[in-house]
This record gives structure tokens, C-alpha cells and sequence, in this order.
């Protein structure tokens, strides 16, 4: 799957040219997505699919075949790392499992005409620039309705829209959240505080009906929305909910991070 030129630039990349395994994975040709200069956001250590848009849809998007296999191949890898209390199991199945789905993936990319370069062609389609930012943005699975379906949310949305102007300072707790998990060897614990103004935040720039078109401050080629929130009791009630999966992010990257050192 790397190919020859690959395996032997990254084979032998550990400690004093011994084995590396795991770099070899992480450079697969396959896994390896080329896009433009000044990407405007950093996924890190976080699954980034390349995605296109679905047939027929209003906008909506899709993990394309190769990227939906490699998001099989992580679900299927961190379901087996959770079980048994977190002690995992790796049986047989699990690697039965995980080389399906890395052969699908790879079966998927061999379908893109390459040639003899090491690496496929970018997808240029899920790329967006903004002149204003000057900035290239990944599209991902962010919905992208036309101009006139997009006029027709914001208006529908935006009817009898009550003021929340009172919480735009405010620093009373609206959620919290505590995670647990072990981050290098070591049990930690993570509390996370969202504040009334940063919920307030959420509804000026990521809801229909809360959304100010006079903030010019911090202009951005996508934006993403949660078309359902309709007052702050809702926005604060979704802060609520997105708060423990942030603080797990937080400690598995650290826990990644941990690992490298």
C-alpha cells in the first residue's frame, strides 16, 4: 500500500534507523490529503476527511469512499481501545476488521489515476477561498446551500428573534462539564466552565436566528450553524451536551502528545 519509494523513505525512521511501524502507517500514500497553502483551520491529531458533495442534495456533503473507510478503520480501532473498561481487546477479529477496511480505503484511492507520482491529485473542489481573509478553508461535511436557499433560512429563522444582548458580558456559569481519563500513565481529571457570554457567542455566530451580520470583526469564508437553536435557552442547553466530548478530545490529544514524548 505505500509503495516502494514510500517504505523505504519511512520504514526505518525510528530510534537509530530501527523500525517504524506506525510512522509507515501515518504515511500511506492514502492518507496523505494535498491541499493549498494558508489553510484557515488545523485539525491536529483529529480525523479530517476529504468529502464531496452528495448527488442531488441541498447543499449537503460525504465522506468520499476512501475517507469513509478510514473512518470505519478509526470507529472500528477506538471501540476496541474502549472495551473492557478501557482496557481493550485486541483479538483476531479486531485486525480481521481493521485490514478490511484499510484494503477498502486503499482499493477506493487505487481508483484515482495517479501515474507515477507517490501521491494522488488534490481534490480541489472541497477547498473554498476567501479574498477577504485571504485564507483557504476545508469544506469538510459543512453543509453549502445556494445564496437563495441560504436567504430563505436566515429569513425563516429570523422572525420574532428576542434580544440576548443582556448575556453578551456576563461571566455567571451557563454549563460545566468533568472528564476523567489517563493521559500518559497518569489519571486526570479536566473540568470545563462555559460562561453566559460564551454561550452568547454561540448565537451571534453560529445561529440563524442570533446571527450578527454587523460583526466585521473576525470575518470567516464558512461558518458553521446549528439551525435548531432558537433561543438561549437552547444554545445553553447545546453547551451542555458538547462540553464533555470537548474535554475528552482535549485529554485524548494530550494523551497522544504524552505518548510522542
Amino acid at each position: 500500500m505505500a509503495g516502494e519509494s514510500v517504505a523505504e523513505a519511512v520504514a526505518m525512521a525510528g530510534h537509530s534507523g530501527s523500525p517504524n511501524p506506525h510512522r509507515l502507517l501515518w504515511n500511506l500514500p492514502l492518507m496523505v490529503s494535498l491541499g493549498p497553502q494558508s489553510p484557515a483551520n488545523d485539525p491536529g491529531m483529529n480525523f479530517d476527511p476529504d468529502t464531496e458533495p452528495v448527488p442531488g442534495g441541498p447543499g449537503t456533503r460525504r465522506m468520499d469512499a476512501v475517507s469513509a473507510a478510514l473512518k470505519e478503520l478509526e470507529t472500528t480501532w477506538l471501540t476496541a481501545a474502549d472495551a473492557d473498561n478501557g482496557r481493550g481487546v485486541y483479538d483476531a477479529a479486531l485486525w480481521t476488521a481493521l485490514h478490511r477496511h484499510l484494503r477498502t480505503a486503499h482499493s477506493a484511492a487505487e481508483r484515482i489515476e495517479r501515474g507515477e507520482r507517490v501521491l494522488y491529485p488534490p481534490l480541489r473542489e472541497q477547498w473554498v477561498y476567501d479574498s477577504t481573509t485571504k485564507q483557504n478553508l476545508r469544506k469538510g461535511l459543512t453543509p453549502f446551500p445556494t445564496p437563495e436557499q441560504g436567504r430563505r433560512l436566515f429569513t425563516a429563522a429570523r422572525s420574532n428573534a428576542p434580544s440576548i444582548a443582556a448575556y453578551a458580558a456576563s461571566g455567571a456559569t451557563a454549563a460545566t462539564a468533568t472528564v476523567r481519563a489517563t493521559v500518559g500513565g497518569r489519571q486526570v481529571t479536566l473540568r470545563l466552565t462555559a460562561a453566559e457570554e460564551n454561550v452568547h457567542h454561540v448565537c451571534v455566530r453560529h445561529t440563524l436566528m442570533f446571527f450578527d451580520f454587523t460583526d466585521a470583526s473576525r470575518p470567516r469564508p464558512i461558518n458553521t450553524f446549528w439551525p435548531d437553536v432558537r433561543t438561549f435557552a437552547d444554545a445553553t442547553a447545546l453547551a451542555t451536551t458538547l462540553l464533555p466530548g470537548i474535554g475528552r478530545s482535549c485529554l485524548r490529544e494530550l494523551d497522544l502528545i504524552a505518548r510522542q514524548l
